[in-house]
């Protein structure tokens, strides 16, 4: 079941915030590239929305307080490591025990092992010679290697020293929010009716074989983004507005664009022929294929973005499919445009 708020999870958009306080401009290059290669036309985004973002991501820069801690967590541009501790942020409580910060280191390696196809046993992690076993053998830059294995051995520290950062920069998030407060109602609103409907198709398939209560929250310091962990969904504002799912002829043609340049490149051409015999998860079509896993993460995505394939979880693992639905609102583009 899916729980949907309206309002921002403050302690996941202070984290993301205070990377883009550093790393703004590659955050941003890489939404404009996402967006270049999934075939969307960022003209379509009225200047207003951007501003909002970049006006909100300013105002908490200006504000924000940081100290020497800052630069392990967001000193480098690791998407895995950074997705999965946001996660962990998200679990977050005001009083965290020495058993609740145990918790959050093994939620940490279970969150980025999982984005690796690997899947542990909360007590294998009790095992130092086990992780360290694990992360030897992954192919990750060694920095990152450094930092899991700080947080194994120092929880508390460390997520305490993430909690003080994040604590100390409510201040600054508060001013932020207040200034694009007013901006974004209508935005609220058409993320709840989007959820609500499941009128996304890249994410419904996945909420509805989800068995476990999951958590949505809106977003804007990730304006075009969806990132699921766990059991907690954080979705961009302007998504919609990107994925520009009304069926004007300029959204017929962009949807097109989308599929067909998907459609186009081998790689996620033989992904698809795979995915039409059966279900998989990202380690199976990896082996299959002889790609990196990596290398499929990257294609999966942008067939996801694309609305081709679905997603849903199965004792404990994502399992892609072939969006029969999306297909067939292909055809029927194609149709609707060239016969």
């Amino acid at each position: 079941m899916l729980h949907i708020n309206r309002e921002f999870n403050q302690n996941i958009e202070i984290f993301i915030l205070l990377a883009l306080r550093n790393h703004k401009q590659q955050f941003d290059q890489d939404l404009l590239d996402s967006i270049e290669q999934l075939g969307m036309d960022l003209s379509l985004l009225d200047d207003s929305y951007m501003n909002l973002y970049d006006t909100y991501a300013q105002i908490f820069k200006d504000y924000s307080i940081v100290n020497d801690n800052y630069a392990f967590y967001f000193d480098d541009s690791n998407n895995t490591f950074f997705f999965s501790l946001m996660n962990v942020v998200s679990k977050f409580q005001v009083n965290q025990t020495n058993e609740d910060y145990h918790y959050l280191r093994n939620e940490l390696l279970k969150s980025f092992l999982h984005s690796k196809d690997i899947q542990v046993d909360t007590r294998e992690l009790e095992d130092m010679t086990f992780v360290m076993s694990v992360l030897s053998q992954l192919q990750i830059q060694e920095s990152v290697k450094w930092k899991l294995l700080s947080i194994y051995n120092q929880p508390q520290q460390y997520f305490s020293n993430l909690q003080e950062l994040i604590v100390n920069n409510k201040g600054a998030y508060v001013k932020a929010y207040q200034t694009i407060q007013d901006g974004i109602v209508s935005l609220i609103d058409q993320y709840d009716k989007i959820l609500s409907n499941n009128e996304d198709l890249r994410i419904a398939k996945f909420i509805d074989s989800n068995q476990d209560d999951m958590y949505s929250y809106p977003s804007l310091a990730l304006p075009c983004s969806i990132c699921i962990e766990d059991n907690t969904l954080v979705y961009g504002l302007l998504t919609p507005l990107i994925a520009n799912n009304t069926e004007s002829i300029e959204s017929i043609k962009s949807d097109l664009l989308v599929k067909v340049k998907a459609l186009s490149d081998k790689s996620k051409l033989d992904i698809l022929y795979l995915l039409k015999n059966k279900p998989m998860y990202s380690l199976e079509i990896s082996q299959t294929l002889n790609l990196s896993p990596s290398t499929i993460s990257h294609h999966i995505q942008h067939l996801l973005n694309a609305g081709l394939v679905s997603i849903f979880k199965d004792k404990g693992k994502a399992y892609f499919s072939i969006n029969e639905e999306a297909f067939n609102q292909l055809i029927n583009h194609i149709t609707q445009s060239f016969l």
